[in-house]
């Protein structure tokens, strides 16, 4: 059977079924980030709803500069547990 790509692309999507597993991780990501980075685990997309340091109740206010330094070794430790050809969904 011979077809054309873009009715083979449509065939493809229309019968290929993919589950996916998704994790919810709840803690100090100092403290989480490093686990998963001792597990070697990879992930397609990971998203993140960091503390923006704006003064929130929920939140402690810090100076920039100190800020300023968690924010990137946590945007590190992201990148380490990001997939090849993932994603970062920052909120």
């Amino acid at each position: 059977m011979i077809m054309d790509k873009q009715k083979q692309s449509k065939l493809n999507m229309t019968h290929r079924k993919k589950i996916v597993k998704a994790n919810y991780i709840h803690g100090d990501s100092r403290k989480e980030l490093d686990s998963l980075i001792a597990e070697k685990r990879k992930f397609q997309l990971i998203m993140t709803s960091p503390p923006y340091n704006m003064d929130k109740e929920y939140e402690k206010t810090q100076s920039l500069e100190k800020y300023s330094k968690e924010i990137e070794i946590v945007i590190k430790k992201l990148a380490m547990l990001l997939d090849d050809n993932g994603s970062i969904c920052w909120q």
